[in-house]
């Protein structure tokens, strides 16, 4: 005697292919199963195939640590499924009642996984491992996206099945203070990465740092000054004036409103600076092939056209230079 299991996969067949197409199939109508007094049973066959379809619909519903699809969706399915055997919820042992007390219960269940996933806790990595400041990256960015992620979750799931903290047996504020201390956290992990990073990764960091502080946490909560940022918004322009990359910082003080006072250069050091890199884009053109020499003879043009400082002050015309222009 075959198992209830296999019972139900032969049955699906019929489900899933119609009636209608099963007979074609086999060269068959209704009126041939008339004809020996077993259409009804067909009929009932296919019915019956629902009734346990539906049955297991409901033995995930009562245990929900195997599902992987929304409660909803598989409530939807077992009503599907009661309707098409032409049976009630009470049939299959169940009701609207029960339905909706372990719609309840799954979404408690669900709350408190994702509360678990938020307070689990990796160690970070120790100051004297290799690569320390990646793997630092590399545990801030898996921490925030586990803790904030699943406190997201949390409070989506929550609205979902219109639950409390309290029906998860966990106060409120015990779980935003997990949250708060992971931001605090994270904080000192960005601030300590932008005074020690390259430059590769100094812009993602700090957009990483101001999206925790500008809707999470403030600075002063952490007993942290505006002066924090501010050194390290310095801290980078000064980065791109030890590189001579001047169109980097100019950029750069463009977008953070920075004047050359505020990064601590007078005007005789702002007209040193540019001078100085005035004479490094002349001597690209004078170094490069014919291939790149018009590359480079844009962007000499582009910085003389700002009247910083002008052609004559490199001891040279603009004429002489296209002279020289390698053929």
């Amino acid at each position: 005697m075959c198992r209830k299991e296999d019972c139900i996969e032969a049955l699906e067949y019929i489900v899933e292919e119609g009636i209608d197409l099963v007979l074609k199939n086999h060269g068959l109508s209704l009126d041939d199963f008339n004809s020996i007094g077993v259409a009804e049973e067909l009929k009932k066959l296919y019915r019956l195939s629902y009734k346990f379809k539906a049955e297991e619909y409901l033995k995930l519903l009562r245990e929900p640590v195997e599902i992987d699809i929304e409660f909803d969706t598989i409530v939807e399915w077992l009503k599907e499924s009661v309707s098409e055997a032409g049976i009630m919820l009470k049939d299959i042992g169940t009701s609207e009642e029960e339905i909706s007390l372990l719609r309840k219960q799954f979404y408690i269940y669900l709350s408190k996984s994702y509360i678990f996933s938020m307070i689990f806790d990796d160690d970070p990595p120790c100051e004297d491992c290799d690569s320390y400041l990646l793997r630092l990256r590399k545990y801030a960015e898996s921490a925030f996206t586990r803790r904030v992620g699943s406190y997201n979750y949390l409070r989506e799931c929550m609205d979902l099945g219109k639950i409390s903290f309290e029906d998860c047996e966990l106060p409120q504020k015990e779980v935003e203070d997990i949250l708060r201390r992971h931001y605090i956290e994270m904080v000192h992990i960005y601030i300590k990465m932008l005074h020690e990073s390259d430059s590769l990764w100094w812009d993602n960091d700090m957009s990483c740092l101001r999206e925790i502080l500008n809707n999470n946490v403030s600075l002063e909560s952490l007993g942290l000054s505006e002066e924090v940022i501010k050194e390290l918004i310095l801290s980078r322009a000064k980065y791109f004036i030890s590189k001579n990359a001047i169109d980097e910082l100019r950029k750069y003080m463009a977008i953070e409103n920075l004047s050359f006072a505020d990064i601590g250069m007078d005007e005789k050091a702002t007209s040193e600076m540019f001078f100085e890199h005035g004479k490094y884009l002349l001597s690209r053109t004078q170094e490069s092939d014919e291939l790149s020499w018009g590359y480079y003879f844009k962007d000499l043009q582009r910085f003389m056209a700002e009247g910083i400082i002008s052609f004559e002050d490199l001891g040279v015309t603009e004429k002489e230079i296209i002279e020289r222009r390698p053929h």
